[in-house]
């Protein structure tokens, strides 16, 4: 009962809060079209997961995998709940070992978790899914779009033509770090 209360709560805050700008305003601009956006971050997502197959850092613990489809498969409950436009989705959880990130969403149900983040917390089945109840509410909210129409007026819409361009740009920029 606690995550499912644990997980609606801060389902709600994050969408809720994350569509209203500092003054106000609601947040509706979007450099480039949800579809595109969304489709040049599960790019990214799927080139950490490339590379964690490579360096063989996907976590190969049964029990720990187990545990994280659970709390995820519940948390993806509760949002199929609250949200019709993910009613039919399954979100998914992957483990990498030092991921760097702590957690990461990605459009596409997607979440990537730091592996040895979540064992050096020791973090409960309530506390896990308060972190992926955290993310999902960034998918939920748009802010893929909104990270891209920031990394497009950073660099300049006519720089960067499209979403993939934007955000592999921004990412590669050393200037940024």
């Amino acid at each position: 009962m606690k995550t499912c209360v644990a997980v609606v709560l801060l389902f709600f805050g994050g969408v809720c809060f994350a569509q209203v700008s500092p003054d106000g305003r609601p947040q509706n601009h979007a450099a480039y079209p949800e579809a595109e956006a969304a489709a040049a971050w599960r790019g990214l997502a799927a080139s950490y997961v490339r590379k964690a197959l490579k360096d063989q850092t996907l976590d190969k613990n049964p029990t720990l995998n187990a545990r994280v489809d659970t709390v995820m498969a519940a948390v993806g409950a509760a949002v199929a709940t609250v949200d019709l436009r993910f009613a039919n989705s399954s979100w998914k959880a992957i483990l990498i070992e030092e991921f760097g990130h702590g957690a990461a969403a990605f459009p596409g149900e997607t979440i990537l978790v730091d592996a040895k983040f979540m064992r050096t917390l020791q973090l409960n089945d309530d506390e896990l899914a308060l972190i992926f109840s955290h993310e999902v509410a960034h998918v939920v909210a748009g802010h893929a779009s909104a990270k891209l129409s920031f990394m497009a007026e950073f660099l300049g819409k006519e720089k960067v033509p499209n979403a993939r361009t934007a955000l592999l740009e921004f990412l590669a920029d050393d200037d940024l770090s």
